[in-house]
């Protein structure tokens, strides 16, 4: 069993305002800085099951060092102390910027009673990559009403999102100053080009039933693998170039023959001819194994394309 003196600053504060009483730890973070109740509060709603042992004696660190019960009264030796351990932000520059280090199933376990918009307004300043582990989390039609309240968002006042934060950092028993604006049919599609096949696929099938127009617009920003053949010859070779060689027959798997044929072509003599080979003798693959490769080298196409290195031709950007 790992020692107290392993666990993390923050961590251990955590625990600590954890295993005392709840209302003294109520009284205790509001004398902590707001980055430091910040960096402890998320790390409280990280924490799993703590052993008993391990929260004993950190208990017994401070008690230790305020020679005394800790109470509000020693409110100032507790911060003293707590300084040294917890590891506030530098910054809060972005909204909601707290939830970056919670995952998308802890973010949706907080956000679970409320309404579909405000989901909207929380994930869209998110990173799309946990906007999208989020978004996978919902219920179907809890994920199509989300998605097309992101891509209707415009701008959100000030004080609103500062409502939204002030509420969910109130459950993590926490207090945080707003900022500005998100939303919008680009966030969605970066969103949902990083989303898993199955979650991508439903949101449009349930968005094109009631807005076809919005899905038009959402297929000019997202690039499947299906739509590889829309790279020149360069771009191709690029991405070639990141992709480990054994990860291509089992993307190509079931693709088309023009996608096939289109990464074939870019490879050189030797690395074609191994790909055919393996093709014709590949066995059966697992579908979701097929889709991870796919996604992977997709991934890979849109980090090219955002730092310059390639053009996706026909393509709108989303950013």
């Amino acid at each position: 069993m790992p020692t107290t003196s392993t666990i993390s600053g923050t961590k251990r504060a955590a625990i600590l305002l954890t295993t005392i009483d709840r209302q003294l730890a109520k009284d205790l973070l509001r004398h902590l800085s707001p980055d430091e109740v910040e960096a402890v509060s998320v790390e409280m709603a990280r924490l799993g099951n703590i052993e008993h042992n391990t929260r004993s004696e950190i208990l017994g660190e401070f008690q230790g060092a305020f020679s005394v019960e800790p109470t509000t009264n020693n409110v100032s030796d507790f911060r003293e102390s707590s300084t040294s351990f917890v590891e506030s932000p530098s910054t809060r520059s972005e909204p909601f910027a707290f939830l970056h280090r919670l995952s998308g199933g802890q973010i949706a376990a907080l956000m679970a009673d409320e309404h579909p918009q405000t989901m909207a307004l929380v994930i869209s300043f998110l990173p799309p990559a946990l906007a999208a582990d989020f978004l996978r989390r919902l219920s179907k039609d809890f994920q199509i009403d989300v998605a097309r309240r992101v891509a209707s968002l415009d701008a959100a006042r000030p004080d609103v999102i500062h409502d939204v934060e002030q509420n969910l950092l109130g459950r993590m028993e926490v207090g945080l100053q707003a900022a500005d604006v998100a939303g919008g049919i680009p966030r969605l599609a970066q969103i949902l080009n990083v989303a898993d096949r199955r979650t991508n696929r439903e949101i449009l099938g349930g968005l094109e039933q009631n807005d076809a127009q919005l899905v038009d617009q959402l297929h000019g920003m997202l690039f499947t693998f299906d739509e590889l053949n829309r790279l020149d010859s360069h771009a191709m070779k690029q991405v070639i170039a990141e992709i480990d060689p054994s990860q291509w027959a089992t993307a190509l798997k079931g693709a088309s023959e023009e996608v096939a044929d289109h990464v074939i072509e870019n490879l050189d003599e030797d690395e074609a001819r191994m790909l055919r080979e393996e093709l014709e003798h590949l066995g059966p693959v697992r579908v979701s194994d097929v889709e991870a490769m796919q996604q992977g080298i997709v991934d890979s196409v849109l980090r090219l394309e955002e730092t310059g290195r390639i053009v996706v031709h026909g393509r709108a950007r989303t950013a």
